[in-house]
Formats: C-alpha cells, sequence, structure tokens
C-alpha cells in the first residue's frame, strides 16, 4: 500500500474514471492527464449542475458546458455557451484546482480513511483482478465492504477504490504514465465566455 502511495504521488499521468460523492451527491467523473499539469482534463457530471469538461492544453484552461450546466450556474449566456467551449482567464483557472488530475489524487491520496489502512499495515489479501494477480486491502476488515485494490505486480499501482454501499464512490485507475496527450479543443467551437 506504502509503495501505491509513493507510485500515485509521482505518477506523470493517469486516468481515473467513476462515481463519487460531491456535495453529498454522487456524481460521474472522468479524470486524465498530467497530475501537476499543463495537459489534463476533467468530465464531471451530475442531477445538480449536469456536465461539464475542463480541459487545460499547454496551460491553457477551456471549459465546456452542457444547457444544465450553464442554467445551474446561473449564466444568461446559456443558448451561447452551452456546448460550446470557453477559453477561460487566469482567475476562472485558478478556481479550478480542484476539478483537476492533481486536484482529484491530492484528495484520494490524502485521504485520512487511506492514510489510516495504510499506517495499519493491514494484510493483503490475494485475488485476481481483471485476470491478473492483485490485492485487496480493507474489504475483510471494513463493516461497510470498503476496499482498495493495487497491482500484484511492480510497479505497485492503485487499480480501483471502492466505498461501502452509502457513499457509493467506485474509482477505477489506468494508464499509469502513459496518457496520451490532451488535444486542444476544435478552433471553431471556442467562443468567447
Amino acid at each position: 500500500m506504502t509503495q501505491a502511495l509513493a507510485n500515485a504521488r509521482a505518477a506523470k499521468s493517469v486516468r481515473v474514471i467513476g462515481r463519487l460523492l460531491i456535495g453529498g451527491r454522487s456524481s460521474a467523473v472522468q479524470a486524465e492527464g498530467q497530475p501537476g499539469g499543463a495537459n489534463q482534463r476533467m468530465i464531471l457530471s451530475g442531477r445538480q449542475w449536469g456536465t461539464f469538461e475542463a480541459r487545460a492544453v499547454g496551460g491553457v484552461w477551456y471549459l465546456k458546458g452542457d444547457r444544465a450546466f450553464y442554467v445551474a450556474s446561473k449564466n444568461p449566456n446559456v443558448a451561447t455557451l452551452a456546448g460550446k467551449w470557453v477559453r477561460m482567464t487566469a482567475a476562472q483557472a485558478a478556481s479550478m484546482r480542484g476539478s483537476t488530475v492533481g486536484g482529484l489524487l491530492n484528495v484520494l491520496l490524502n485521504n485520512k480513511d487511506l492514510a489510516a489502512l495504510t499506517e495499519a499495515q493491514l494484510p493483503a489479501q490475494v485475488i485476481t483482478y481483471e485476470g491478473r494477480g492483485a490485492y485487496s486491502i480493507g474489504r475483510q476488515l471494513t463493516s461497510d465492504g470498503s476496499e482498495i485494490i493495487v497491482s500484484g505486480t511492480a510497479p505497485i499501482r492503485f487499480l480501483e477504490l471502492r466505498s461501502g454501499p452509502k457513499e457509493n464512490v467506485r474509482l477505477l485507475f489506468g494508464l499509469w504514465n502513459a496518457v496520451p496527450p490532451i488535444p486542444a479543443p476544435p478552433a471553431n467551437l471556442i467562443v468567447a465566455g
């Protein structure tokens, strides 16, 4: 587990797909790219705000939301902006720090429950995960079925995090250090915000 945390913190890129709780509500997430950086994207979708994608390419941030997103954010330009890309100002981009690959990893890797599992040096159960050897940590010791699955061979990496049914969080990890570059939005779909 300690090695999986160290490898995640040192990752040059990763893809995370799944469901998590935001504001107490279940939301779909797809995040991929460089945790620190200039090339990444995150797509969030939830009943409370619709769907939006934030994308950084070469350090320039873009945002695209659906109609529900702009209605929920009380933006008066719903008809103009829905489905289009908006180049964000520096201040807007700074406000996106939590909606990034690095922000998501930071929340997960600094989670107190994950830290407790790591510090407890819990025994890992050997399992088969998608046809490969892996380790399950926590499931046999938690009352709600929470589980962390890490790869069974080096380099040890997170494969999946699952909470119990109350939180309904499930995140799948992949493409560690192998996410292809995120392209800039098509120029004909970029509008002034």
